[in-house]
């Protein structure tokens, strides 16, 4: 293994959420109402980069769920999460998602309320930096996506992946001012450039496969949470994302995504296309204003722009 490259982001602490209690009395009580029995334990996760409610609960029945919430006081969020009530339910149980149990949309307290009660997967974040055993395990659940996903699912207008890529072209003056760019700022555009033509293809993906969007059970299967984002596009693009922070962490990303069958012998450029243009956008992000509802995003940018630029011009003999 290469060193890994230390972590900035505090593991399963990088959220700042609300608490079940700051929930409104008239929303716990509905929520309460709905699943007939009393919440006597919440949880908060304290993984990700969002502030909407997201909880495991404890029911006095015994009964455990995962529930998420957000208001019209967050449209975006609001909206991501009615979006993502949606497009689960048109994934194939062959996929290990947990599945929405109950939705309530409705008003409260003065504005719109949403709640999606999930599934509780008894498991775990796998660990940062990466075990091998668990990338493993996580990798061979994107194989399982890609599987099951080829073609995407009827009954939707899935979005297409191509249309989901990072806008906005490379900074070349503010690139070349870094020394691990400066030769090799012409060659990132190009790739990028060529980012439509090759990113193309017939698989749904999720799109924002990460750490913190998986849970590992106690068969060392990882479900995969939070789909907001799926599109259509080439069939090892959630690999793909996942490898970037196995490299990061110092394995071998390359071995471990040709350990999948999901890599043809023609794909390496699109791979490189892929990793050109997120390498960009994180690198723009980064440069960005702090998140104040999220505190570690711009960190959590950064650590993966160097990832994923490391990664390409390893991948590139750049160095």
């Amino acid at each position: 293994m290469r060193p890994p490259l230390p972590l900035t982001v505090p593991v399963g602490a990088s959220a700042v959420r609300p608490q079940w209690s700051d929930l409104p009395v008239s929303v716990r009580r509905r929520v309460q109402d709905r699943l007939g029995s009393e919440i006597v334990a919440a949880v908060s996760q304290g993984s990700g980069f969002t502030p909407g409610f997201a909880s495991r609960v404890k029911l006095a029945d015994g009964r455990r769920f995962f529930v998420k919430a957000a208001s019209s006081e967050r449209r975006w969020l609001l909206a991501c999460y009615r979006e993502e009530a949606v497009k689960l339910a048109r994934i194939p149980a062959a996929v290990p998602a947990p599945r929405v149990q109950l939705v309530i949309d409705e008003p409260a307290d003065g504005h719109d309320w949403l709640v999606l009660v999930f599934d509780d997967i008894e498991g775990h974040p796998p660990q940062r930096p990466w075990r091998l055993d668990q990338a493993r395990s996580a990798l061979c659940t994107a194989t399982v996506l890609s599987q099951a996903l080829t073609p995407a699912p009827a009954g939707i207008e899935w979005a297409e992946f191509i249309d989901e890529l990072p806008d906005g072209d490379t900074d070349r003056q503010s690139m070349a001012r870094l020394p691990e760019w400066a030769d090799h700022v012409a060659e990132l555009v190009d790739l990028g450039d060529r980012s439509r033509a090759l990113l193309t293809g017939e698989t749904l993906a999720h799109l924002d496969l990460r750490d913190d969007n998986l849970i590992i059970d106690a068969h060392g299967t990882a479900w995969v949470c939070d789909w907001n984002f799926p599109a259509v596009g080439p069939r090892w693009v959630d690999a793909v994302c996942l490898a970037i922070s196995m490299y990061g962490d110092g394995h071998d990303a390359d071995a471990l995504l040709a350990e999948t069958g999901l890599i043809g012998p023609t794909d390496g450029e699109a791979i490189d296309c892929l990793l050109a243009v997120l390498t960009a956008y994180f690198l723009r992000q980064t440069a960005q204003p702090d998140n104040p509802t999220s505190p570690y995003l711009r960190a959590h940018q950064s650590w993966y722009a160097t990832a994923t630029g490391s990664w390409l011009r390893d991948r590139r003999g750049w160095r």
